[in-house]
């Protein structure tokens, strides 16, 4: 399934990392440069437990 999920913070970080693991094509979109070159690098922008392993 395609997917867009727009804010890249606590929810929807953690939401693009679950169903981009779930096998689902998944594209994100926020307003800071900084928070998408992070998950481009396969680096979290908010601390959660669990998300580096995702």
């Amino acid at each position: 399934m395609k997917i867009s999920i727009f804010g890249l913070g606590y929810v929807g970080a953690v939401s693009l990392a679950c169903l981009s693991r779930d096998g689902h094509e998944v594209i994100g979109v926020d307003i800071e440069p900084a928070k998408l070159e992070l998950i481009k690098a396969g680096k979290t922008p908010v601390v959660e437990e669990g998300m580096v392993e995702l």
